[in-house]
């Protein structure tokens, strides 16, 4: 997993106290290429918006049913 895997979700979690599910990208790339390093990211964020716009998060995660949602990059 991580920022070149822009097809897929790299951590899912759920938070039981505030019940926030946050879906992280985990980023360990250099910055020495960073129109490509840029690219990639948004590609990620992208497909992680399309993930739960659609909806798809409740049917692989179905704790996330009436949670609040955050994105977080791990760098």
């Amino acid at each position: 997993m991580g920022l070149k895997q822009t097809d897929e979700v790299d951590v899912i979690s759920f938070n039981k106290d505030d019940g926030v599910v946050t879906l992280g990208i985990i980023d360990t790339m250099d910055w020495n290429a960073i129109d490509e390093h840029l690219m990639l990211l948004q590609e990620k964020l992208n497909v992680y918006l399309s993930f739960l716009e659609s909806g798809e998060i409740y049917s692989q995660y179905e704790v996330a049913n009436g949670s609040e949602f955050e994105i977080k990059i791990y760098f």
